[in-house]
Formats: structure tokens, sequence, C-alpha cells
């Protein structure tokens, strides 16, 4: 782990084409496995996903895959 510290923001996941919605997820993915996974801290500055305020019990099912992610870094 480096001391490094990143900072994340305008991802907008769930907005767009589906298409283009899972590969920046898959992006997502990849740059928190490689990258957040080394650094002491992740800063995550705001629109990580489009519309969450619609949902207010629940997490959309597409979106599990990132919140799991980000679980495990915090962990």
């Amino acid at each position: 782990m480096t001391d490094e510290a990143l900072f994340l923001s305008d991802v907008h996941l769930g907005s767009g084409r589906a298409d283009r919605n899972r590969i920046r997820e898959e992006l997502l993915g990849t740059f928190l496995a490689r990258r957040a996974a080394r650094a002491r801290r992740l800063f995550i500055l705001g629109d990580l996903f489009d519309f969450w305020f619609t949902y207010r019990h629940a997490i959309p099912r597409e979106h599990l895959a990132t919140v799991r992610r980000l679980g495990a870094l915090a962990d």
C-alpha cells in the first residue's frame, strides 16, 4: 500500500446507453482493482451513480458489483 490518495468523481453509472454504461463500470472495476487497492485513501467526490436518489431503500441490481468492490476496499 502506498501513501497515495486518489480522487474519483462524475462516473455517472446508470446513465446513458446500457452498452456504454457497462464499459464505464468495467473501467471503474479495473481502476479499483489495480490502482485504488494500492492507495491509502480513495475519495469519491460525487456522482458515482446516476439517479441514485430515486432508490430510497434498495441498490439497483446493476450496481451491486461496484458496491461490493467498494466494500472490499473499505475492509
